[in-house]
């Protein structure tokens, strides 16, 4: 296992995402494999995103593209996970980066930190599946 991916990061930062998803990958995490991942937003309805694994470290690193679908033009940009472990906990470092405008970064800023402030609950929310 690689550490979480996409799709964990999605559900921690959605407890509904996990209700309402369509992911798909065409050989799972490796370095050129594809996933594709849509869900319901309350606000934005349904959006999707897709993106290829570009580095994969087991329970050490995990880099991917990320492209929103249907913005125009369509951009990808990088996200690098990297995990360190110390003792029980483990250190989660993201850099998300590429971003066309200080509008879009300070975006997925604001995501991003949301989905952290869920990281804590997600894996009690998850005990028993």
């Amino acid at each position: 296992m690689a550490g979480p991916g996409p799709t964990t990061v999605c559900r921690a930062a959605d407890p509904q995402y996990a209700r309402e998803r369509d992911e798909r990958s065409d050989d799972g995490a490796r370095p050129g494999g594809a996933y594709r991942l849509t869900t319901v937003h309350p606000h934005a309805g349904t959006i999707a995103l897709h993106g290829v694994y570009r580095e994969v470290v087991p329970q050490e690193r995990l880099a991917f593209t990320w492209c929103w679908e249907g913005e125009e033009p369509e951009r990808e940009t990088l996200v690098t996970i990297e995990l360190t472990s110390r003792g029980s906990e483990t250190d989660l470092i993201l850099r998300h980066v590429g971003f066309p405008t200080e509008s879009a970064r300070d975006d997925h800023v604001r995501g991003w930190t949301d989905c952290f402030d869920r990281l804590e609950v997600y894996p009690n929310a998850t005990e028993g599946e």
